[in-house]
C-alpha cells in the first residue's frame, strides 16, 4: 500500500526534477 504510493512519489520527483 504504502510502498506504491513511495513509488509513484518517487517517480514524479525525478520527472519535476
Amino acid at each position: 500500500s504504502g510502498d506504491s504510493k513511495k513509488v509513484i512519489y518517487n517517480a514524479g520527483s525525478m520527472v519535476t526534477l
